[in-house]
């Protein structure tokens, strides 16, 4: 990242030495020579361009596959969170039979204790009214003792059955939360490289067009009369639609949001943002209706989610010509534009592309 960066203000030093260069040159060789020197500079910072772009691309992928991975590993902790409350609660009720159950045992020893039962004396079989009688008492003495403890058994074996059983639940959870945390970690630094990404690619981006109208400038001077020069200056610019910014170029929703949007009542002007020919007009998936325009120099624009098209395909428009009005069609949350731009078929962010030209919004 550093070394990105060093790089980027190099090629502007480097840009500044050619421009001075350039200027202090005179004669018709000399001025031949500035556009071509400044070319291989615009060569340069569109391979740079294009690597921040890869870069993007492939810091994107990595933060949404970390997104997921928290997100798969935040619903288990939440499993986990409720399987550690239910064997709480059941190794808790087991504890209160278990108490239970020693409350009616001690209560059964006292009973046969204060009545003088054979568990304690002899003075339950006295009395008897025959041997058969005698015997029942034993039998029914020795049942009630025989249930009693195999319910307090039972209880006991419930009771550390239950307790093994939240222990295993609580370090579960405890895992859990642990894989979690981790995840999130690598999701916040997955996302940090993104955005990083994502700065690099808005200074290649501004540096590029700033070459490339270094070099109309450069073109222009060496040959005023030429009428083939078609670079676009920022005066040949401007805002598609007057509004204010609610969302920005970058992830949204696990997708990426390749444009910028601009909110304001339905029906509210949009004009071209340069001249350029009308290329679609119509219906389009997600945008409800859409204008695509195509410019000079390998540039498109697009305005998505408008209420009516004012332009056919075909059409020449100009630099603040409208085309359409705004609207809330197709998947809108509110009425605003969805602007695009597109560079030599690579989608670009608007906002630098757009304070490079000397518009703000």
């Amino acid at each position: 990242m550093v070394a990105r960066r060093t790089l980027t203000r190099a090629t502007f030093v480097s840009l500044a030495a050619a421009v001075a260069a350039a200027t202090a040159l005179t004669g018709p060789s000399a001025a031949a020579a500035q556009p071509g020197s400044v070319d291989d500079q615009v060569a340069a910072a569109d391979a740079e361009l294009k690597t921040a772009q890869k870069q993007v691309a492939d810091t994107y992928e990595a933060f949404s596959a970390a997104e997921k991975q928290y997100q798969d590993l935040n619903a288990a902790y939440t499993a986990a969170q409720g399987r550690a409350a239910q064997t709480r609660a059941e190794a808790d009720a087991a504890a209160v039979r278990e108490r239970d159950a020693r409350d009616d045992l001690d209560e059964f020893a006292a009973t046969s204790y204060r009545h003088g039962s054979a568990m304690f004396s002899a003075r339950a079989y006295v009395g008897a009214a025959s041997p058969s009688d005698l015997l029942d008492r034993a039998s029914m003495l020795t049942v009630l003792a025989g249930q009693y403890g195999e319910v307090m058994d039972t209880a006991q074996v419930a009771v550390t059955d239950k307790a093994q059983a939240d222990h295993d639940a609580t370090a579960a959870l405890a895992d859990a939360e642990k894989k979690r945390d981790a995840a999130g970690s690598a999701k916040a630094t997955a996302e940090q490289a993104y955005q990083a990404a994502v700065v690099l690619e808005d200074e290649a981006q501004t540096e590029v067009q700033q070459l490339a109208d270094r070099r109309a400038a450069l073109v222009a001077q060496s040959a005023p009369s030429s009428p083939a020069v078609t670079a676009v200056s920022g005066a040949d610019v401007v805002l598609p639609v007057q509004g204010r910014l609610t969302s920005t170029y970058g992830p949204r929703g696990g997708t990426i949001h390749y444009g910028i949007d601009i909110a304001n009542s339905i029906g509210t002007p949009i004009v071209s943002a340069m001249a350029g020919t009308v290329i679609n007009s119509g219906p389009a998936s997600g945008f409800g209706l859409w204008v695509r325009v195509q410019h000079a120099g390998g540039l498109i624009t697009v305005y998505g989610h408008i209420n009516e098209s004012l332009v056919r395909v075909g059409q020449r428009v100009g630099a603040g010509e409208q085309i359409a009005t705004l609207g809330n069609r197709g998947e809108s949350t509110g009425p605003h534009l969805h602007f695009e731009v597109h560079q030599d078929g690579s989608k670009i962010n608007p906002l630098p592309w757009l304070r490079s030209r000397g518009i703000s919004i």
